[in-house]
C-alpha cells in the first residue's frame, strides 16, 4: 500500500536550468575581480548584481519523458522542463 513512489524515478518539479556548481563558482569569483560592464539588459539592477551574474551557452534540454541522455560539459548550461528525469 503505497510503498512504490510514483513516478517511480526522479523528475523536476519545476522548469529551470542544469548548471556545474563549479562554473557558477567560477564565474561569479571571476566577476568580483572584474569591474562590470553596463548592458542594455542590466540595467534595471544595481551595479554589484550586474557583475554577479554568470552566463552560460544552453546547448540543450531535456523535456518530461525524456529518455535521451544529456551529458553537461564545463561551461554549459541545459534547460529542464517540468517532469524531466
Amino acid at each position: 500500500e503505497g510503498a512504490e513512489p510514483i513516478p517511480g524515478f526522479d523528475q523536476a518539479a519545476i522548469d529551470g536550468f542544469a548548471v556545474r556548481s563549479v562554473d557558477i563558482r567560477q564565474a561569479l569569483e571571476s566577476s568580483r575581480r572584474q569591474p562590470a560592464a553596463p548592458s542594455d539588459t542590466e540595467e534595471e539592477l544595481p551595479r554589484e548584481a550586474q557583475s554577479a551574474r554568470p552566463v552560460l551557452p544552453i546547448v540543450g534540454e531535456v523535456t518530461a519523458g525524456s529518455h535521451r541522455p544529456v551529458r553537461l560539459q564545463p561551461r554549459q548550461a541545459v534547460r529542464v522542463h517540468t517532469g524531466a528525469p
